[in-house]
């Protein structure tokens, strides 16, 4: 009976967001009274819970707990009336009404419970995603308003099991990723490419009769074997040829550019609302006072602001020189950092990637010389070369699609911002793609500002 008493609250708590309405959502009811429950005699729980609602008051102020659930619930219901969605502060109400409900009830709940409640949640507030309240996928579901909130207020320990999945962890580690079929005439007609007399038209034309062939040798043999090969990858030109093969990778994307400029100030929008991080804040509040900045400065601060939503959940792990192990566990900073070096001069610059390279090798980054108010100079690191960009659109792209290009993992610091770049504003999901909660909010957020 205990779950039909939890259910009673929340079926009140929904109706009691819209009893002051003329016209009742009942969507909530339906979820629920799909939903058959066992030893329960008599009619349907909810069909008589119907019922007596319908005919009784909204619920009594004099109990504070419940007026204040209604307080939350009409500022979450008023604010999604007037812009069709609901930001992180009202999931934040919505979650809370509900949780300390459970906490306080000692009720310990259920997949069937939570997946009920997560589509009645969904029902009342059509442009949410489910995802945000509970992951359908049974291998690895999680009841995630449950966890995220017991989590953050110390009720559950912070590491829990994870089932193993049969999906492969990375495209890099894919065996069935690495061979494309290739023209029989492939590694001769790249043998072409070593005359030194050739104009860049005519290498252009032989960089994709040979796109295959090319495409498997990436993905069998290091970068020293490969710029040995390619060298023309190496010129300063070298990022019309990623352009070029990534084309064959993917076939059917969205343009960076233009996705960003149709969602820019949505974005910014949605960045004041959710930036906590107090260096980030006052970077946006600067952002925010400036006018007649350049389209560079204004992308790249953005994009690089973009790392605020993304709290990075990856640990690298290390050994010490006694050969204990430790995990490192990265922030906000770490993220940006694995994206964009912002350095004042160029000298600065070099001396800053010969520090990082003693950390390992560099994967692909913007580098902006200069600062990301008044960039100098934008380039994009690919193992020592340095692509010199015209445009932070064009510099964001080339780096994107060497990840793709070259096979190379995301950093671990900044994957779900380099996996939110790659769903978002290129329209692309491969088999790989880790669920991300956070990203299919801001990007449900973004297409419904759209609309």
């Amino acid at each position: 009976m205990t779950s039909n008493i939890f259910l009673e609250k929340i079926y009140q708590f929904v109706y009691q967001l819209r009893c002051d309405r003329a016209h009742a959502n009942w969507n909530f009811y339906l979820a629920c009274n799909s939903l058959v429950f066992d030893n329960v005699s008599g009619p349907r729980y909810f069909d008589n819970l119907a019922s007596k609602t319908l005919n009784s008051k909204c619920l009594h102020d004099e109990d504070l707990e419940l007026k204040n659930v209604q307080i939350g619930g009409s500022f979450v219901l008023n604010y999604f009336e007037k812009h069709n969605i609901i930001n992180e502060s009202c999931r934040n109400v919505l979650v809370e009404i509900i949780i300390n409900d459970l906490i306080k009830r000692e009720y310990h709940t259920t997949f069937r419970l939570a997946n009920l409640v997560a589509d009645a949640i969904i029902g009342t507030f059509p442009t949410e995603i489910k995802d945000t309240y509970f992951l359908k996928d049974a291998k690895k579901r999680q009841i995630i308003w449950i966890i995220r909130y017991m989590k953050q207020n110390g009720l559950i320990p912070a590491a829990i099991g994870k089932e193993r999945s049969s999906k492969p962890l990375s495209r890099t580690m894919d065996k069935e990723n690495s061979i494309l079929a290739t023209d029989p005439d492939s590694e001769l007609v790249s043998t072409y490419l070593n005359d030194k007399d050739l104009t860049w038209p005519e290498i252009e034309e032989i960089w994709r009769k040979t796109i295959n062939y090319r495409l498997n040798y990436i993905k069998q043999n290091n970068a020293t074997d490969i710029f040995n090969k390619w060298q023309q990858y190496t010129q300063p030109m070298g990022y019309k040829l990623v352009d070029i093969d990534f084309q064959n990778v993917f076939s059917d994307y969205t343009n960076f550019k233009t996705v960003f400029e149709e969602n820019k100030d949505n974005l910014i929008n949605i960045l004041k609302e959710r930036v906590r991080d107090c260096e980030s804040k006052k970077l946006l509040e600067t952002f925010s006072s400036m006018q007649n900045m350049s389209t560079d400065s204004k992308t790249l601060i953005i994009m690089y602001l973009l790392h605020c939503f993304f709290i990075p959940t990856s640990k690298k792990s290390t050994k010490d020189s006694n050969g204990k192990r430790g995990f490192i566990k990265f922030s906000i900073r770490d993220s940006q950092n694995s994206f964009l070096v912002v350095t004042p001069t160029a000298l600065a610059m070099e001396l800053t990637l010969k520090k990082m390279a003693e950390n390992g090798p560099i994967q692909p980054c913007l580098l902006v010389v200069g600062s990301l108010f008044d960039p100098k100079q934008i380039l994009v690191y690919l193992d020592n070369i340095k692509y010199k960009m015209f445009s932070a659109y064009k510099a964001f792209d080339i780096c994107f699609k060497i990840f793709h290009v070259f096979n190379v993992e995301y950093p671990l610091e900044s994957g779900d911002v380099w996996l939110f770049i790659q769903t978002f504003f290129y329209n692309i999901t491969t088999k790989y793609d880790k669920s991300n909660v956070v990203s299919k909010q801001i990007s449900n957020e973004l297409k419904s500002k759209l609309i």
